[in-house]
């Protein structure tokens, strides 16, 4: 047992070891993204082949047009995903091919304060023009963009909202104060300034963490009002090279059961 829980955590480092040391290269990789309300098809797909487009949308009420001319030069990666809330925002930031012909689709998840009960389904088509070998595997990396509970300057110390801030990776901030009298001290921030016309609600998104004045904002709070800072920050997560570490644990378990 002590054998075995060794040999697990060997493969797990060098697991890691070796999808951090990937030193294959970018190449160049001509596709473009589409994102498809009409139908719904779960996981990652490369469709290379007129019959395999065939069997896949068979069952599929769709809108798309593809026959097998588009074959001859062109591929189709679909990747459908479902969130729990409607109020995910999910998008495809960039796709990279490499020099041993993996594919690599860049996700980018936005989750707000307050979530929707809805399930929501988000449908990709990326085209693609073919290289001169096929492709090997399509892999995943997801960021997704978070956000906390607003803090409130009156409840909260300045040096919390800061080490906060200084342990994460912060995308933006936003400020918002539910008064008309703060615009003249909110205007002087280095943000963009969002002015609602039918509440008190006045919003300024800073885009930099060195933006967030905390002096001019005390000027606010020393007045008795209430000034929210909500702060949107990155975390990233992988699905790389997940069939390699797979293979990894098989094979040990497979080695356990016939050493025992």
């Amino acid at each position: 047992m002590k054998i075995f829980k060794g040999s697990l955590l060997y493969l797990i480092f060098l697991f890691l070891f070796l999808v951090g040391c990937n030193n294959d290269k970018e190449i160049l990789f001509d596709y473009s993204i589409t994102k498809d309300s009409s139908f719904f098809i779960e996981g990652i797909s490369n469709i290379e082949t007129y019959s395999d487009y065939e069997k896949l949308t068979r069952d599929v009420l769709n809108n798309l047009n593809y026959d097998e001319s588009y074959f001859e030069d062109s591929g189709l990666i679909m990747y459908g995903t479902k969130e729990g809330s409607g109020s995910v925002k999910v998008n495809i930031d960039s796709v990279d091919l490499f020099s041993n012909y993996d594919v690599l689709i860049n996700i980018k998840r936005e989750t707000p304060v307050s979530l929707t009960t809805d399930v929501k389904e988000h449908q990709f088509i990326i085209e693609y023009k073919k290289t001169t070998e096929k492709i090997a595997e399509v892999n995943l990396k997801i960021k997704t963009i978070k956000t906390i509970i607003w803090y409130d300057l009156m409840e909260t110390k300045k040096k919390t909202i800061e080490k906060f801030i200084k342990k994460n990776d912060v995308q933006y901030i936003n400020v918002s104060v539910f008064s008309k009298k703060s615009e003249e001290v909110l205007s002087q921030l280095n943000g963009e300034m969002f002015v609602s016309q039918y509440t008190p609600l006045i919003r300024v998104r800073l885009d930099s963490v060195d933006d967030l004045d905390f002096e001019l904002l005390s000027k606010l709070t020393d007045d008795n009002i209430n000034v929210n800072i909500s702060i949107f920050y990155k975390i990233e997560s992988f699905q790389i090279a997940w069939k390699l570490f797979c293979t990894f644990v098989y094979i040990l378990v497979s080695k356990s059961k016939y050493d025992s």
